[in-house]
């Protein structure tokens, strides 16, 4: 089984491509990160996890903040899984809540201590800061109350009352978080640099999931046709109680699921919240006993039920191949060509201006440093797009800023004014072009003057 689940990861397009070889990212830490808080709620709910281990997933939850405060969103995933195990299981999860927040704050604190103790208390929502750990630590204080009268048998038996416990635990942390940081429930992204949200229209994965037209519908389907598939297993086996571990699931795959249709980018959540039921589900088919009969013979039908089940989500992913994405271009520039091209130069600490999105490409194969990579750091964002898109003046301009000492482009994927004209061999005075070694296909190089 846990073979066929790895076999199945590779299925679920968003969520591998996290963990493509090769790409330094973020986007790998935070879902590995994921992945071991799931592990830890469906071995929880499963009785097979103790305290040790709800340390390790709130250390785990920690650090996930740390790589990306959208990464609250996966907590409070699972801040809802125990407390509906609470409410609707019987089960004692209050007190693991508790600690599971309180090794979450505890990491996120550690580390602003460590790293910037001169800004602990600064406020800041597109990053961690006091304010998370201020909302964390609301919640977890008033799990803990309810935690406590759990404990002297003030909800035994009484759902109603206990529902609406519950409801005003969260009511009143909520409502303490927001009078102290009313800009708190907007989320992270208005508080952005304009520059910043200006980037974030032009990158696909940011836009909705919701199918409006053919494009976007193949594109709905081939993330979610697995997730969609495996909620009649998931709702079966809830509803019955035989199973309560899958209620991670269910509630991922409603909360990630609802935030995917307005960025697409979150469905990976949603195809690692439902791994494991979907891992369940094709087993099932593979074990379905129906067959075709057909005078004394007969057909099974199972195999043509599972080849059937993965095209639904093969054949759309393969459809959406065809959509643009933030990666455009004729695949023509190999860019770890390119890198170890650089790498062979020998050059050391300076400074390369080239795509955005190549940045950290470039940072990890070489010793050069870039102006900047596809985060969330307006100033290097404006003056990228600037140089790309501006006139020869205002490039040299950037260039001497920025102390750039060259430029790199590709016939294939760098767009505008300016780069336009350094695409075609036609560079002002002050670039020189200069050679790669080996000659990688579709590429210039260019040295400040």
């Amino acid at each position: 089984s846990f073979l066929w689940l790895t076999v199945l990861v590779f299925t679920q397009p968003q969520f591998s491509g996290s963990f493509l070889v090769g790409r330094p990212d973020h986007h790998s830490l935070v879902m590995a990160l994921l992945i071991v808080q799931l592990a830890w709620l469906y071995a929880y709910f499963d009785r097979r996890a103790g305290f040790r281990w709800t340390c390790a997933a709130g250390v785990a939850a920690g650090l996930q903040m740390i790589t990306s405060v959208e990464a609250l969103v996966s907590v409070l995933v699972v801040a809802a899984a125990l407390a509906f195990g609470w409410l609707f299981c019987r089960q004692r999860t209050l007190a693991t809540l508790t600690v599971y927040l309180l090794a979450c704050v505890l990491t996120m604190a550690g580390w602003l201590v460590l790293t910037q103790p001169q800004d602990f208390f600064h406020l800041a929502y597109d990053r961690i800061s006091i304010v998370h750990i201020v909302a964390l630590t609301c919640g977890g204080i008033a799990i803990a109350a309810l935690a406590a009268a759990d404990a002297r048998g003030w909800f035994e038996g009484r759902m109603i009352r206990s529902a609406a416990a519950l409801t005003l635990a969260v009511a009143l942390s909520g409502s303490v978080t927001a009078l102290w940081f009313p800009d708190f429930f907007r989320g992270p992204w208005p508080h952005l640099d304009p520059v910043v949200m200006t980037w974030h229209r032009k990158i696909n994965e940011l836009q909705p999931l919701l199918p409006t037209d053919w494009s976007s519908t193949a594109q709905f389907f081939a993330q979610l046709t697995a997730p969609l598939l495996s909620i009649p297993l998931i709702l079966s086996r809830v509803r019955k109680g035989s199973q309560p571990f899958l209620l991670p699931s269910l509630i991922g795959l409603v909360v990630f699921g609802a935030i995917a249709l307005f960025q697409m980018r979150w469905s990976a959540e949603v195809q690692a919240a439902t791994l494991l039921p979907w891992t369940l589900t094709t087993r099932q088919i593979m074990r379905s006993p129906r067959a075709l009969r057909i005078g004394q013979s007969a057909l099974p039908l199972r195999a043509f039920a599972l080849g059937g089940a993965l095209l639904l989500q093969m054949v759309p992913a393969e459809l959406a191949r065809a959509r643009p994405t933030a990666f455009a271009g004729s695949g023509a520039c190999s860019w770890k060509a390119a890198s170890e091209s650089l790498q062979a130069m020998r050059l050391r600490n300076e400074i390369i201006l080239t795509s955005l999105w190549r940045g950290p490409e470039i940072l990890w194969r070489t010793s050069l440093r870039v102006i900047g990579g596809p985060y969330e750091i307006a100033p290097a964002l404006s003056d990228t797009m600037s140089f790309e898109k501006g006139d020869e003046r205002n490039a040299r301009r950037i260039i001497e800023q920025r102390s750039v000492n060259f430029v790199l482009v590709c016939d294939a994927e760098d767009t505008g004014d300016f780069v336009d004209r350094l695409r075609r061999g036609s560079a002002p005075g002050w670039l020189q072009p200069v050679g790669l070694p080996g000659s990688p296909a579709g590429f210039r190089l260019y040295r400040v003057n």
